[in-house]
């Protein structure tokens, strides 16, 4: 009986000591796991410092190219286009060659065919340019029969081109006679360009007022492209920006915040008041940051109020 007894007690040491043990083991394990956790959630990520600079903030309108001044050429005496010496888009100078033209008569003499060579005569008439410019329409062609007064094509002078600017009529206070602003063009060039004037007729379907604007530089530009225009809404001078990358927001763009490094491995996000808004920077009001704050710029997004970081050099 004793010995059953001495037996129990043994196993019962053996399997107290067999526990102990196991949490032991798993007590190192864990705390394994936690170093490495630890490890793993440093995310990587690249800095700037806030930037005293001068911010505007624009608004983008569309605009068309157009024309002003055009020459219309004409037929001076019913006849036959004998030839055509310019096709459209070609660049043109005053006095240039562009019709030959016989008249219905002359032609008639020939057709004829009278022996007479004093009764013949060409009646072969020459039009030209009257201006520089380029050939924007022709209307007849060789061969074609056209009478006194009809049109033959349209020469356009360059340096009278404009934009003509769509403005819905809530925007006009921010469109002002002589201002400057930049003309986008489809292919990513930029024309500096100044207001001149404004039309007196609304668009009545769209309700759209036309301005018109002139390049300050010549552009060889074709009539009806379609452009975009932008016009300074606002503007500061000298004032704290941040690129937009480095503030984030919530999904309405009703709260905005940003992630600071606290020291070379913690960022804390603070809740900022955005002002003027660019395409590559944003004007931070409050709270006030120092030039020499370290903001996030990548691997902010998604990360906690606190958060360890790995900055990227």
């Amino acid at each position: 009986m004793v010995n059953l007894s001495k037996l129990i007690k043994t196993l019962l040491y053996l399997s107290l000591i067999s526990m102990f043990l196991i949490s032991c083991n798993h007590k190192d394990k864990d705390d394994e796991d936690t170093k490495d956790a630890n490890i793993r959630v440093k995310t990587p990520v690249s800095i700037t410092n806030p930037t005293k600079e001068n911010i505007s903030e624009s608004i983008t309108l569309n605009a068309t190219s157009s024309f002003l001044k055009k020459n219309n050429i004409k037929s001076s005496a019913n006849g036959y286009i004998k030839t055509v010496e310019v096709v459209i888009g070609q660049e043109v100078k005053a006095g240039q060659l562009l019709f030959t033209l016989q008249t219905k008569e002359a032609a008639a003499y020939k057709n004829l065919n009278i022996k007479d060579t004093s009764l013949l005569f060409s009646g072969m008439i020459t039009l030209k340019a009257t201006t520089d410019g380029v050939i924007s329409s022709i209307a007849h062609f060789a061969g074609e029969y056209v009478q006194d007064g009809d049109q033959l094509c349209t020469i356009s002078d360059r340096n009278s081109l404009v934009f003509l600017l769509s403005v819905p009529y809530e925007l006009n206070k921010f469109i002002r006679i002589n201002d400057l602003c930049t003309i986008n063009l489809p292919d990513s060039n930029e024309i500096k360009a100044r207001i001149d004037s404004r039309l007196s007729e609304m668009d009545a379907a769209s309700q759209m007022e036309n301005y018109m604007i002139k390049p300050l530089s010549y552009s060889p530009i074709p009539e009806n492209l379609l452009a975009t225009v932008s016009i300074i809404k606002s503007k500061k001078e000298n004032t704290i920006v941040l690129p937009k990358e480095a503030v984030l927001s919530n999904e309405t763009q009703t709260n905005y915040w940003i992630m600071k490094l606290l020291n070379d491995t913690t960022a804390i996000k603070i809740l900022v008041h955005t002002g003027i808004h660019d395409k590559h920077k944003i004007e931070i009001l409050s709270p006030e940051l120092s030039q020499t704050d370290k903001v996030l710029t990548t691997g902010n997004y998604g990360l906690p109020d606190t958060a360890t970081v790995h900055v990227i050099k």
